[in-house]
């Protein structure tokens, strides 16, 4: 964790990231008047991009294989084994999560498939996206997937990520050094561990 902080505070000290803070307004802003160089942002930052962005905005993006693959997690469907409609529930849980539901999502939304064999149907692999152009979109998610690790994500995993984003990297673009701000980061995160 500690050698990602100091990768990421040298590049802030180098000004090669923005002095923003993530879906706060200014960010928004920044993204509505396409004055971003580069984003690192998952597959379902394509629909957030399209939300915020101005339609000429569309074809203007484009996406590129990262360095290293990475996970910030994910999402799942539970059915309550006190629910009033169980198995129906489960049936609906069930579609919802076919590979070739997730497949219609992320041709929609963005919103890449966890089912690995949604990869090869054409609306993946053919993927492209209204604001990135021709890119191949789900080639370039479905290999990043492919090598991203597994990540297991504890229960203070939230505090923890938001601590080190809000609180730490941003800071160095705001002019502390990466130590003060690693120091904020720790004294935040060890804080909202507490409550």
């Amino acid at each position: 964790m500690k050698k990602a902080f100091d990768l990421t505070a040298q590049a802030a000290e180098d000004g090669l990231v923005g002095n923003q803070t993530q879906f706060q307004p200014a960010w928004d802003t920044t993204i509505a008047n396409s004055k971003f160089a580069a984003m690192s942002c998952p597959p379902w930052m394509l629909g957030y991009l399209k939300g915020k962005s101005k339609p000429e905005a569309a074809g203007k993006w484009d996406v590129a294989t990262a360095p290293k693959a990475g996970n910030w997690g994910g999402s799942f469907l539970a059915v309550p084994k006190s629910g009033k409609n169980v198995e129906e529930a489960a049936k609906l849980a069930a579609w919802l999560t076919a590979p070739e539901q997730q497949a219609k999502l992320f041709a929609v939304q963005g919103s890449f498939p966890s089912a690995q064999t949604a990869y090869d149907l054409p609306a993946v692999k053919d993927a492209r996206n209204e604001m990135t152009g021709d890119t191949p979109i789900g080639q370039i998610f479905a290999e990043a997937a492919k090598s991203s690790p597994v990540q297991i994500i504890g229960a203070k995993d939230q505090i923890i990520q938001q601590g080190l984003t809000d609180n730490g990297v941003i800071l160095v673009a705001q002019g502390k050094s990466p130590e003060e701000a690693w120091d904020n980061a720790v004294k935040t995160i060890d804080n909202n561990l507490d409550q």
